[in-house]
């Protein structure tokens, strides 16, 4: 597209011929511009996605609430409450 052979083709057509020729060209052009520009926003939400699936951690170990129960003298019952508080469970 635009080499000299192309632009040897187009001045043979009519006007109207070029004109159509050219119109489609843009709209070729545009849809795969839209194309790209949707697969590039769905590249960022997959990866987004991914990370934030990573950043999900494991529950922490639940052993230093333990000690803070006892440290407090808490009742153990206490232990699952403190858990959610602190982040240590979902």
């Amino acid at each position: 597209m635009g080499d000299e052979e192309d632009r040897k083709r187009l001045e043979q057509m009519t006007q109207k011929e070029r004109e159509k020729i050219i119109f489609e060209r843009l709209e070729r052009r545009d849809m795969l511009k839209t194309r790209f520009d949707i697969e590039q926003k769905l590249k960022r939400k997959q990866k987004g996605e991914a990370s934030k699936k990573q950043k999900v951690s494991k529950p922490k170990p639940a052993a230093p609430l333990l000690n803070l129960c006892l440290r407090l003298s808490l009742p153990m019952r206490m232990l699952p409450q403190l858990a959610v508080e602190r982040g240590r469970l979902p």
